[in-house]
């Protein structure tokens, strides 16, 4: 008998364990490949800590009511409720039945703090000229905001064609600094970075979501 409580403690310990934390929407896919589905928005973060979901790059939140005993959440506007799955603590599995996705959502290490505040990372950005990145790509990162519901700002590249705009933004989590862009004028299909130093001569990068636009890169250099 003992034994058995053991093992249930020690189940519901690790499960507790796995629902804490920062997760992020990586990847998605079909629950159903016979019936459509909608985009699923990569980069979403679910905060278990504070009970919200979020986009990485808004303020715009959510709050959720979390069931353990049953392994399944909803938003608390809402009756509609997800099952869910943690695997090793390393992957978190939302099946979300009204869009047909399975979401993949994978924990944040929110360990790179930047001794600096958002709005000094956003005048290093804005104010100095980089390399660029691919041999060829340039990103001259404006501070004029676009978009204002996501604090989109003017990125000028000449990724597609001489002069043509796509995207930025700088997000915070606990200190930590995210950096996404894209390379067109919409929401969706950023490539994400986690600001892991920020240095006298460059900015060093690690990848946290990737498009198809460009391959790993890891620091932006400040030009001389």
């Amino acid at each position: 008998m003992k034994k058995l409580l053991f093992i249930i403690f020690l189940f519901f310990s690790i499960t507790l364990f796995s629902q804490e934390g920062v997760w992020i929407l990586k990847n998605n896919e079909r629950i159903d490949e016979k019936k459509p589905s909608q985009p699923a928005i990569k980069g979403l973060i679910i905060d278990f800590q504070k009970s919200i979901v979020k986009p990485v790059y808004t303020d715009t939140i959510i709050r959720f009511k979390i069931d353990r005993l049953n392994n399944k959440m909803k938003a608390l506007k809402t009756d509609v409720w997800s099952k869910y799955k943690v695997f090793k603590n390393d992957s978190l599995i939302i099946e979300d039945t009204e869009s047909n996705n399975k979401l993949f959502f994978y924990p944040l290490e929110l360990n790179r703090r930047i001794n600096k505040s958002k709005n000094e990372i956003i005048d290093l950005l804005t104010k100095k000229e980089f390399n660029k990145i691919e041999d060829s790509i340039t990103l001259n990162f404006k501070k004029e905001i676009v978009f204002k519901h996501i604090k989109k700002r003017e990125l000028k590249t000449n990724y597609n064609y001489d002069k043509s705009s796509g995207g930025w933004f700088l997000s915070e989590i606990n200190s930590n600094f995210f950096l996404g862009f894209s390379f067109a004028p919409y929401v969706q299909g950023y490539d994400i970075f986690q600001i892991t130093k920020i240095r006298s001569d460059k900015i060093c990068l690690k990848r946290i979501i990737k498009t198809y636009y460009i391959s790993d890169f890891k620091e932006l250099i400040i030009k001389k």
